[in-house]
């Protein structure tokens, strides 16, 4: 028979040894601009697709995903498009190929990323005007 130790009960509580990292608040926000455009200011692109509905389910509230390229390696605000959380999770996972994720979602990856570049292209040309 194993012996093991019992547990030490009591109301110890674990502490830190080392103390937390500091945010940088700057570099936090330059992050982002870049990867949502995201400036605080309304009427910005990312505050444009949280409005929108999920472009699969229909449900809101929604995710912007990243959907042209990855996040991790600078993908930009181009590629963002409405997805609900577990779409969203399916995108992303890589456990889905690509067929099954259309077999479950009923659209594939490549049409989610297509109305992503239209959708901004038009977005972009709106306000262009707008702007002009």
């Amino acid at each position: 028979m194993l012996r093991r130790t019992p547990l030490a009960r009591g109301d110890s509580t674990l502490e830190r040894r080392t103390p937390l990292r500091k945010r940088n608040p700057e570099r936090l926000a330059r992050l982002r601009v870049a990867q949502f455009d995201d400036t605080g200011e309304e009427g910005n692109y990312y505050d444009h697709i949280t409005s929108l509905a999920c472009l699969v389910t229909g449900r809101s509230p929604v995710d912007p995903a990243h959907v042209l390229g990855d996040r991790s390696t600078g993908a930009g605000p181009e590629g963002m498009a409405p997805l609900s959380r577990e779409v969203h999770d399916d995108f992303d996972d890589g456990l889905l190929d690509d067929a099954h994720f259309q077999k479950r979602h009923g659209v594939s990856r490549a049409d989610i990323r297509a109305w992503a570049v239209q959708h901004r292209a038009e977005w972009d040309a709106e306000h262009a005007e707008a702007v002009a």
